[in-house]
This record gives C-alpha cells, structure tokens and sequence, in this order.
C-alpha cells in the first residue's frame, strides 16, 4: 500500500536506458557516475592531520582553503542588473528588492542567490525581463 508516497525522481540514479530517472521510471536503476571537479581537504581534515605532527597547512597554504561562503557581483553583472530594472528582476529571480539592492551595492551575497540573477540575465530565457522591443 503506497499511502502518501509521492512519486519523485531519483536524482542519485539512472534509468535502465542511461537516461537521468524521471517520475514514472520503472525497472532496475543503474548507478550515476560523479566525476569531482578537483579533490579539496577540508579544515577539518587538516586540522586532524595536523594533530598527529603532519602539518599540511604549513607545506602547502591552499590546504587550508575553503569555498567561499558569499561573492560579490561584478561590474559588468551589476549594468546588465541596472539595464533590467528592479521590479522584472525581483518576478523572474523570486528575490527581494532588498537583497537586489545589495548586490548592486556590491555587497557580498550568497552563490546560490548570485546563480539565480545570472539565470534570469540569460539571453536563453524564456523572455529578457525589462527589455522592450
């Protein structure tokens, strides 16, 4: 009895074919192959290896970086932001003016938030907010 179970995608999974899984897949699911971009010790790592006398962080100094938390938007992204206006951004990204207002003001915002202004920038997009013909 499946009472309540939604029927979601299987995201870590391939269908039988190869193709990514969708909702309705059926049959046996094959493993996704992950490839990583570049392999990245995290402090923690570091700081247990330094613990047992093999400071890594002393030999070599980008062991001991981390991905950035927040970024800041650059010039050339903060015009194309300026050119749409504020009220088409804040429709197709779901942001706030107010978080809008800080990444024109360059202050430092999250990825993710900074990915979804690109996204909607996009010449690709279904329709360029604020351009008129």
């Amino acid at each position: 009895m499946q009472c309540g179970v939604p029927h979601l995608a299987e995201a870590k999974s391939l269908a039988p074919d190869g193709t990514p899984c969708g909702a309705e897949t059926r049959g046996l699911l094959r493993r996704a192959s992950i490839t990583a971009a570049e392999h990245r010790p995290v402090l923690k790592e570091t700081d247990r290896m330094s613990e047992h006398g093999e400071a890594l962080t002393i030999l070599d100094p980008r062991m001991a970086d981390i991905s950035p938390t927040t970024v800041v938007a650059n010039a050339r992204l903060k015009a194309q932001m300026r050119a749409c206006g504020m009220r088409p951004l804040m429709r197709t990204t779901g942001l706030s003016q107010h978080t809008i207002e800080k990444i024109l003001a360059g202050l430092p915002v999250r990825p993710t938030t900074l990915h979804r202004v690109i996204a909607a920038l996009r010449p690709e997009s279904q329709s360029q907010p604020g351009r008129r013909p």
